[in-house]
């Protein structure tokens, strides 16, 4: 995997000592997002968010004195930064742990052995029909990211700069969006498990008026700051012209992407309906914007044009996902068919 990034012995071997440390926080994530996911399911999303930045508070502080060696601590570089991961995942888990079953004793996601008996061959085949579109999808949706890495590649080393900087600027400027798809999961879901399904469909309409508000107030702001983020990420004059560009086409596409995140996020997987939110993701993504990319990267196309060519999908998922959205085939009570 790390050779599709770089050949670079130096960057292989630091990796590998990143790796080596970093792999022992997995588990603990699995646990701590299965809980943390689910309070935000029974609204108590307060858990997971304390939790997570309390770690990240201890995983900044770590990060300061593992790398660097402050405060009277070996500097470890690379090794640093893992081991401040893990211990920062070990205090999220521990946090989490100790309220679901020290603090609140009758928290409702509390579980013991006993409970896995009430897992039943029904139970089971009606949790995967809908939850494993959901991994399929974001598995390959994950992989999917890595190789528009790759073509962004092509167009030389400055180019993978440029799309890193592009993706934690974009990252930070569609969050807010994000939040909006994950709590309208939680009210529609709730909703839709309570059987108000006529109520559900009017918040889904609510919250697709307020994300594409917020998402071309957000694709305003990124606009707007774009000389302060070149001066902020120190962009080379090289770089510079190509960085705008891209820049303003994050934020022209922001509000078409915010829209697509909460039909996908917030509205098809309220309702179970996950395998026309697989086929959307992957065919917009698998057959329209990384063909388009990587013909473009081959053919020498600047950076700029491989982000424009990457936004694609977004057309694309807007034109197959509002029908469906609309059809309300989406609008489900799955408590009622797990039961």
């Amino acid at each position: 995997i790390i050779n599709i990034f770089s050949k670079d012995p130096e960057v292989i071997k630091l990796c590998r000592e990143y790796f080596s440390i970093i792999v022992f926080c997995y588990p603990l994530i699995a646990i701590s997002t299965v809980f943390s996911m689910g309070s935000r399911s029974v609204r108590n999303p307060k858990l997971g968010m304390i939790c997570s930045s309390i770690a990240l508070v201890v995983n900044i502080i770590l990060n300061y004195c593992l790398i660097f060696g402050n405060l009277g601590l070996p500097a470890l570089g690379v090794k640093g930064a893992a081991l401040a991961t893990v211990i920062a995942r070990i205090v999220e888990f521990t946090l989490i742990i100790s309220y679901v079953y020290f603090i609140k004793k009758d928290y409702i996601l509390k579980f013991n052995l006993k409970d896995f008996k009430l897992i039943d061959k029904d139970f089971i085949n009606t949790f995967i029909s809908k939850t494993l579109p959901v991994f399929i999808n974001d598995t390959t949706w994950a992989i999917g990211t890595i190789l528009y890495s790759v073509a962004y590649s092509q167009a030389g080393t400055s180019a993978i700069a440029a799309s890193q900087i592009a993706t934690s600027t974009g990252n930070f400027f569609i969050i807010t969006s994000v939040c909006i798809g994950i709590g309208a999961s939680i009210m529609l879901g709730n909703e839709l498990g309570a059987d108000r399904i006529d109520t559900a469909i009017i918040y889904a309409k609510k919250f697709s008026k307020l994300v594409v508000i917020v998402g071309l107030i957000c694709g305003g702001l990124l606009i707007l700051n774009i000389p302060i983020l070149l001066k902020m990420f120190s962009v080379s004059s090289d770089l510079a012209p190509d960085m705008t560009k891209i820049f303003f086409i994050m934020g022209i596409m922001l509000a078409l992407r915010a829209f697509n995140t909460l039909i996908v996020i917030g509205i098809l997987r309220s309702g179970g309906d996950t395998k026309y939110s697989l086929y959307l993701e992957l065919g917009c993504m698998w057959f329209a914007s990384i063909p388009l990319t990587f013909v473009a990267a081959f053919k020498g196309a600047p950076i700029y044009i491989l982000v424009l060519l990457s936004y694609s999908e977004e057309i694309v998922k807007f034109i197959f996902g509002v029908p469906r959205a609309l059809s309300k085939k989406w609008a489900n009570n799955i408590v009622k068919e797990m039961n």
